[in-house]
């Protein structure tokens, strides 16, 4: 932790994320002051329908975060243009592209 605090101010802003993933018991978001949430604007297609990601991802996610919720009123959405994630993301497979946002 302490490695990632010195270099932090030397990370490029788009490669400053983080996945939080605990399927056991709830995470505590108490002292989190700020989401920043970015929608590469990136759709798939599935049948005769079209999925935008990001809308899908925000939709499940407010779902869960409730008016009660630690995290409510804390997301910002960042709009990608010419970033990290509108370049990575249209290279990657439709099945790992809904493992990263609608799972």
């Amino acid at each position: 932790m302490e490695e990632l605090r010195e270099l932090w101010d030397k990370i490029k802003p788009e490669r400053k994320m983080i996945t939080i993933r605990n399927n056991k018991s709830p995470i505590l978001f108490n002292h989190v002051r700020r989401v920043i949430v970015d929608d590469p604007k990136l759709a798939i297609n599935e049948g005769n329908a079209q999925i935008h990601l990001f809308n899908d991802a925000k939709s499940r996610i407010l779902d869960v975060v409730t008016d009660k919720h630690p995290l409510n009123g804390k997301f910002a959405v960042r709009k990608c243009e010419d970033c990290w994630c509108s370049i990575n993301y249209p290279d990657r497979s439709i099945s790992d592209l809904r493992r990263l946002f609608l799972n």
